[in-house]
């Protein structure tokens, strides 16, 4: 009876321990790392000139500026950043070290009501020059995490391919 129940213990911790490594792996394909708050990286006057549809307010650096709601602006913007010159138009700094010869950046501009939540790279596919993610928020056990709507840049770091377009979802 004991070496049935232990057997049974055993059978149960195993599939237990595949399905956390099966639902823990993304597989997340091009060596694609997310950087989450990017803003504070990224030149003013670029921010400024980037904004999107629905952010309400805009920090300077100094203090914050009301965003006229009659100035027409698009729901998003993506940056495909493939050499030194773009990096230096878009970036003051950028903490980890980019190698152009093998690497990208995506940056990735929005308006976002979730600015105390994290994102996660949930799915990333590269078909005919398209480059397709998910951005996922983590869950936070926080109930009431929404924000004024502000603009949020995420960048994506990469292996160097071949892309003419991207399409994000945020979910």
């Amino acid at each position: 009876m004991k070496k049935k129940f232990k057997k049974i213990l055993l059978i149960g911790v195993m599939i237990v321990i595949g399905l956390a490594t099966l639902t823990s792996c993304n597989n997340i394909s091009y060596n694609a790392v997310l950087f989450d708050h990017a803003n504070e990286w990224m030149h003013i006057d670029f921010l400024r000139d980037n904004l999107t549809q629905g952010t309400g307010q805009f920090f300077n650096g100094y203090e914050w500026e009301l965003i006229s709601e009659e100035i027409s602006l698009p729901a998003y913007r993506v940056h495909i950043v493939t050499n030194i010159e773009k990096f230096k138009e878009l970036f003051e700094e950028f903490p980890p070290s980019i190698d152009f010869e093998r690497e990208i950046l995506i940056v990735y501009i929005v308006t976002n009501i979730y600015m105390g939540s994290s994102y996660r790279i949930r799915s990333l596919s590269l078909s005919n020059s398209v480059l397709s993610v998910e951005l996922r928020r983590k869950r936070r056990r926080v109930v009431h995490a929404a924000s004024a709507p502000l603009q949020r840049c995420f960048v994506i770091r990469m292996n160097k391919q071949n892309i003419s377009e991207v399409n994000i979802a945020l979910r």
